[in-house]
């Protein structure tokens, strides 16, 4: 069972604890050249809207497919610069939905321990920046296709540049550097409290309403690329924020 999908379960069983209906449920999913939707990602698609893209070159920079799905989706259903969207990722759960004004707003995750400012903004052409880093994970309106397309070429182009000049930093996020500078040329960005997430470190956050796995000392995601961690022994504090997610994913093994 690949990485993505034993993900998309864990996340999903978050989203049925909640209530929130299908049709409030949108995964955009790369398929490989040739390749047709596995039947494990039909059977999700009782849970959730499940739109599939064909990829459609050899990719340099692979977090790259993010923007790109985004982009498709968004030409496919040019509507969508008018609805509210929350962004989020495969490994993640919700703990509650956030309670976010709809307006013309961007409200994001506090990202200033992944991501810097003002360091690597001239590799594009951008202002640097001294304002606090955000990104993962946003709420808003506004975007087209265009702008998607923009941020997954650009993060590409940062990729390159950044592996030419070794820089020292996470070269892995870069579709999240290029996010974070066209919104700040195009919306408002707030940071707002009811973004906070938990991200697999430490003690559990009271206020987290998200989790985001993005550590790798305890349970290391890429260690089930092939096979589901659906049996894994669950011996963290239960006070620590990682204790949510292995019991999640011990619940999506006998609930999917």
């Amino acid at each position: 069972m690949p990485l993505f999908i034993w993900q998309l379960k864990t996340l999903l069983v978050s989203l049925i604890k909640l209530k929130v209906e299908r049709e409030r449920i949108y995964f955009l999913v790369l398929l490989e050249p040739g390749c047709t939707p596995s039947l494990q990602m039909r059977k999700l698609e009782k849970y959730a809207q499940i739109f599939y893209y064909q990829e459609r070159q050899e990719r340099i920079y692979p977090a790259s497919s993010k923007p790109y799905l985004f982009g498709r989706f968004w030409e496919q259903y040019p509507e969508n610069k008018d609805k509210h969207f929350l962004f989020i990722e495969s490994d993640m759960l919700v703990y509650r939905e956030p309670a976010l004004p709809r307006d013309e707003n961007w409200y994001w995750s506090d990202a200033t321990r992944y991501l810097e400012t003002g360091m690597y903004e001239y590799m594009l052409g951008y202002r640097p920046s001294c304002g606090p880093s955000f990104g993962f994970h946003a709420y808003g309106k506004g975007a087209d296709a265009a702008f998607w397309y923009k941020i997954e070429k650009e993060s590409v182009d940062l990729f390159i540049k950044m592996n030419l000049e070794a820089t020292p930093c996470n070269r892995w996020i870069c579709e999240m550097r290029s996010w974070m500078w066209n919104s700040r040329e195009k919306f408002t960005n707030i940071i707002s409290p009811e973004l906070v997430f938990n991200d697999g470190i430490g003690p559990r956050k009271p206020s987290a309403t998200l989790y985001h796995h993005l550590s790798k000392k305890v349970f290391s995601k890429r260690d089930y690329t092939t096979e589901a961690p659906f049996n894994i022994n669950n011996n963290v504090n239960p006070n620590f924020c990682l204790f949510d997610y292995l019991e999640t994913i011990r619940t999506a093994g006998s609930l999917f």
